[in-house]
């Protein structure tokens, strides 16, 4: 494992070090100075570089301003992955505000249960996705609304939603009552929505940049809200501050990185609005200099060409894209030269990693993830013994299994109970839950997960199997 490290390097100067700025937006400027004419986003051919993010953010940003919007003010971004999205994410922050991400898919159910919960102030949405907020409760009605004309997306990229995709929408709803599920196949609506002041992000963008001199939020401020847990009958909303995201990244990197900063590619497949997707794409790539490649469908067609095209040093996807990339390298006999692939871990799926390892070329990092506790846990598949594992946990966080009735009783090596984890990374509760948040995040910070497990005296983490209802 590298040896730790509590700073970002300059890539001019192994000795030129800097401390960690701990908000994200403030690392994000780092950032751009360092890789300022560098491809930072690309998506569908279209480039875009750390400059040009700059410049956007902070045009946005001044724009959001002038809509009257303020720091401490949630905002809904319900966006497709895109440019326009991570432009939206990192404006939002950077006026000390809360961006609160929704699949650009997501049922209207699930998104006016969400709205209510959080009551946003302003919501940046896609052309498409309007006829959403006019089913909204008053209370959670935005005041302003931003909308994005339906961001390019590639060409083989689907727009229905398939029976076997509505089919488990429902599954996930717990199968009650009626849900409607979004259609982007049908244009933008034409809504009068009466009940809010409507602009454009196109027009926002023209505004003149953020001054250079406009306070970053402190790193105690809420950066983002994040609502996973979908088969739940209400909606938690998971508080990230600025300087969690800045510690996923740090951890991340800490024990990951070995390459040069501001020299690597890497493929995004991970929706931005997963722990993952925040983790990965939306901070710890753009912090370190990577060009990300956005992919917001799993195109194997499209992926195949932007591997001959732009080869990557780094891809973070779930088990369907490495399945993928296995067969393909085992049929055509050809392995691909990648530094580091990343993924989330089912118990389920452990096994299957190492062998994919070995058909690809190149380890697999499999690792555990949750909004609340964030990116804990990691494992290279090149690791003999441990295909079972999913690994050991990130710097500077800690586990513990407990007694599954007891959260106060600690049990040992080999014993099954409930994996509790502490860290920078942790969640400061659910949003507007303080009973919910007591339930599972302790005064001291740790935080009780509901996946089963047992730790090994070597300080390895598997996943068990849940009981039998």
């Amino acid at each position: 494992m590298p040896a730790a490290r509590s700073y970002v390097i300059d890539p001019a100067s192994e000795a030129s070090a800097h401390p960690l700025p701990l908000n994200a937006s403030e690392l994000l400027d780092f950032a751009i100075s360092h890789f300022r004419s560098r491809t930072a986003i690309e998506m569908s051919g279209t480039r875009v570089s750390y400059g040009q993010l700059g410049r956007r953010i902070r045009c946005l940003a001044q724009g959001l301003l002038d809509s009257g919007i303020r720091a401490g003010d949630r905002v809904a971004i319900v966006l497709p992955m895109s440019i326009e999205a991570v432009v939206a994410f990192h404006a939002v922050l950077r006026i000390g505000a809360i961006a609160v991400q929704h699949s650009d898919r997501e049922p209207m159910m699930r998104l006016s249960r969400e709205f209510a919960d959080y009551t946003p102030v302003a919501v940046i949405i896609a052309e498409y996705r309007l006829n959403a907020l006019a089913g909204l409760d008053q209370h959670a009605r935005p005041k302003t609304v931003i909308t994005v004309q339906a961001p390019e997306l590639p060409k083989t990229a689907p727009r229905r939603l398939t029976l076997t995709g509505a089919l488990a929408e429902i599954a996930k709803a717990g199968g009650k009552g009626v849900m409607r599920v979004a259609s982007p196949s049908k244009g933008p609506a034409q809504l009068p929505l009466t009940f809010c002041t409507r602009t454009r992000l196109k027009d926002l963008l023209g505004s003149a940049p953020l001054p250079d001199d406009y306070p970053y939020p402190s790193p105690r401020d809420l950066a983002t809200i994040v609502y996973e847990g979908h088969t739940r009958a209400s909606s938690l909303g998971a508080m990230l501050t600025h300087d969690n995201l800045t510690a996923l990244a740090h951890q991340s990197l800490e024990y990951l990185e070995t390459a040069p900063a501001g020299t690597e590619t890497g493929y995004a497949l991970w929706p931005l609005h997963s722990v993952i997707g925040i983790a990965d794409t939306l901070t710890t790539s753009l912090f370190y200099g990577r060009h990300t490649i956005l992919f917001p469908r799993f195109d194997r067609a499209g992926l195949m060409r932007a591997l001959k095209k732009h080869p990557p040093e780094v891809i973070s996807g779930d088990t369907e894209v490495f399945r993928f990339l296995a067969e393909h390298a085992r049929t055509t006999g050809r392995s691909l030269t990648l530094r580091l692939a990343l993924s989330p871990v089912s118990r389920d799926h452990a096994p299957s990693f190492r062998d994919w390892a070995r058909d690809l070329g190149w380890p697999l990092m499999v690792g555990y993830s949750g909004a609340e506790a964030g990116v804990t846990v990691y494992l290279r598949t090149a690791e003999e013994g441990r295909e079972h594992t999913v690994g050991t946990p990130l710097p500077s966080i800690e586990v513990r299994v407990v007694d599954l009735n007891d959260r106060r009783r600690v049990v040992g090596p080999g014993t099954v109970g409930k994996l509790m984890i502490k860290g920078p990374q942790v969640f400061h509760g659910y949003w507007k839950k303080p009973d919910e948040s007591t339930a599972v995040l302790s005064a001291d910070g740790w935080v009780l997960t509901t996946s089963l497990a047992s730790i090994d005296a070597d300080g390895y983490v598997t996943l068990a199997p849940a009981p039998p209802h």
